[in-house]
């Protein structure tokens, strides 16, 4: 007899460790955030192993207290426990789960919303490789003239960074022109030198066309709008590999 009941005090003390071991890694597990390699996992499982010991504290206390007659209620309970436990484990791994599947989701839609941007130069002295170039981020194909007359003109497809980058600099130049009404203005540089000319357009955002002359005051007020020229200067300094050769295929 002693024997059994020996045995329920040690059940009802593991089972408590069990419950505390899942519930820590389940509390933990939902919040892992992306990217954080094995850092994420190993802070759930020391929540799950401080809610071990914690339950090993408690069901300890209260297996050396209860008398025998009451130990197959605490053995019920502690089933019931487990069983909750690990139900909710479950649903929160589903759960994180979805989550997770939505946001990645919801990125890959954003990374593939279509846009439209250009740009010329009108600055003679502008060591530019390219004098107009435009991007279709419909097709993810360009169309570049380079500053070579010789060269000839270039089509082609630009990458799938050079359309992350590009995209996320239209959608700088869109939400900052919100903000700021006629910056860089089209027309509006009066006697000023404009360098560069820059339109786009973003359906996500609204379908209208919007224009900037970029100007030496401008560039300096505005960096925001300026930005766009590094992104389409990435874009023709891969085709205009050489000062005698364009290339218009993919990128090596």
């Amino acid at each position: 007899m002693a024997k059994v009941e020996t045995f329920k005090r040690l059940l009802a003390v593991l089972g408590l460790a069990w419950v505390g071991l899942v519930a820590g890694f389940a509390y933990w597990l939902p919040r892992i955030p992306q990217g954080s390699g094995l850092a994420g996992p190993a802070i759930a499982l020391g929540y799950g192993a401080g809610g071990l010991l914690l339950g090993l504290l408690v069901g300890g206390l209260l297996a050396a207290r209860l008398r025998p007659e009451r130990l197959g209620s605490l053995l019920k309970i502690v089933a019931l426990l487990s069983f909750l436990a690990l139900a909710a484990t479950i649903g929160r791994i589903v759960w994180a789960q979805g989550e997770r599947d939505a946001k990645r989701a919801t990125e890959q839609a954003l990374a593939a919303a279509p846009f439209e941007v250009s740009g010329q130069i009108l600055n003679p002295a502008d060591g530019s490789d390219f004098l107009s170039i435009t991007v279709d981020g419909h097709s993810d194909r360009f169309e570049l003239t380079p500053r070579r007359d010789d060269l000839g003109s270039c089509r082609g497809a630009i990458t799938a960074k050079e359309r992350s980058r590009l995209l996320r600099s239209v959608r700088e130049a869109e939400a900052y022109t919100d903000q700021h009404p006629g910056a860089c203005g089209a027309g509006q540089a009066g006697a000023e030198l404009v360098l560069r000319q820059f339109s786009w357009r973003l359906p996500e955002a609204s379908d209208e066309q919007r224009a900037v002359d970029i100007t030496s005051s401008c560039a300096q007020q505005h960096e925001q709008l300026a930005a766009l020229y590094s992104k389409l200067q990435g874009v023709s300094f891969r085709v205009v590999r050489t000062d005698k050769a364009i290339h218009c295929g993919p990128p090596d």
